[in-house]
């Protein structure tokens, strides 16, 4: 589940339409299948929004600190409510928990746990897309000190464009990039021109499409997977025998050279994972320089992948004795030196306590 953090008052405000366009925004969110994260309370805007969501079936997170529970009154049917002792740590939760930010109108509380989010973006500490939604023009003149200051060389350029003012409660539609830059220039985006996307029913097949324009190579990609035990991530290229990776927990990966400019991020359940171990016939073979080999483990285990000749030397090591949970994996092999030829790679999964799980060997052809 992918959470939206909102910030917004504990009061109603004297105009009921905070409240309404409050609700209308609450069930665009839930329809678009993302959670709510926020500050914990059943009353004013905020507890509007919350009723809202949980009446659309979503997931509601509340964080709360203990000596505002009674102040705010803390909600009693959310999905989960966690009991803080500091506004730091409500912060800190909140902006863990989520995947984007959005502003509705409130006051100077909510004004300063969002801008801490603002800082924290510009800093480099996060990267997640911020919106502030202008109900009624309610932010017409933050909008106005807010340019003054980019003006008059105080706020950053880059901090000041990623700001986004909505007047319109479906606030995905500002997340759509300008067009691409010109060759050479880095750019990545979902095939939708967006950078973010959700997993729901505009993709039953529960594959997004990720656009690439590198501008040098290699690249990486991190991810951090929160995610509960029963949902796991895969990235790929679209070809049957080309590169993939199953994303779990917190990692970092070196893109292989890809076959086109494009990559898919898959959503599966655990028992869409591999059952069986498996070593791929490298791809392509016969190869000169490169070629991937794509492997599979169906459970936690330490592998290793060596390549050896025709009389059993060993030339290479492209894994060595490593912990691999529950995914699909793969590894590129460049060759660097080693003559044309017939060679053999061979995998070894044992458990963690040294017994042998898994041994294959394929073979694979070098070409000069």
């Amino acid at each position: 589940m992918h959470y939206i953090a909102v910030y917004c008052g504990s009061s109603k405000g004297n105009n009921p339409i905070y409240e309404t366009e409050a609700r209308k925004f609450a069930r665009k969110l839930a329809q678009t299948g993302f959670g709510l994260v926020y500050g914990g309370g059943a009353v004013g805007i905020m507890g509007a929004v919350a009723d809202e969501m949980l009446d659309c079936g979503a997931e509601v997170v509340g964080v709360i600190p203990n000596k505002l529970l009674e102040m705010e009154v803390g909600h009693n049917n959310l999905t989960k409510l966690h009991v803080v002792e500091t506004m730091h740590q409500r912060k800190a939760l909140m902006s863990e928990y989520a995947s984007g930010f959005v502003a509705l109108p409130g006051a100077v509380g909510t004004m300063e746990e969002f801008f801490e989010i603002i800082v924290l973006n510009q800093l480099n500490f996060i990267n997640k897309p911020l919106a502030f939604y202008n109900i009624n023009n309610f932010y017409n003149k933050l909008i106005d000190f807010l340019r003054h200051t980019f003006d008059e060389g105080f706020l950053w350029e880059n901090t000041y464009r990623s700001l986004f003012f909505s007047d319109n409660s479906d606030l995905t539609q500002n997340f759509e990039l300008p067009p691409k830059p010109p060759s050479g220039s880095f750019d990545v985006r979902f095939e939708s021109n967006s950078y973010v996307e959700n997993f729901n029913q505009k993709h039953p097949d529960n594959r997004l499409r990720i656009l690439l324009q590198p501008s040098e190579s290699p690249m990486n990609i991190e991810w951090d997977i929160k995610e509960g035990n029963q949902i796991v991530y895969e990235i790929s290229q679209s070809s049957e025998n080309g590169w993939r990776q199953s994303l779990i927990g917190k990692g970092k990966i070196e893109l292989p050279e890809l076959e086109d400019e494009s990559l898919f991020l898959i959503k599966k359940q655990t028992d869409e994972m591999p059952q069986v171990f498996s070593l791929d016939q490298n791809y392509p073979n016969p190869f000169n320089p490169t070629t991937l080999i794509n492997f599979s483990v169906p459970e936690p285990s330490i592998v290793s992948i060596k390549i050896f000749n025709t009389l059993g030397q060993e030339i290479a090591v492209l894994v060595s004795d490593e912990k691999y949970p529950t995914g699909n994996y793969n590894i590129t092999f460049k060759n660097t030196g080693i003559s044309s030829g017939v060679y053999y790679y061979t995998m070894n999964a044992k458990d963690f306590k040294g017994n042998t799980l898994f041994q294959a060997t394929n073979k694979m052809i070098v070409l000069q």
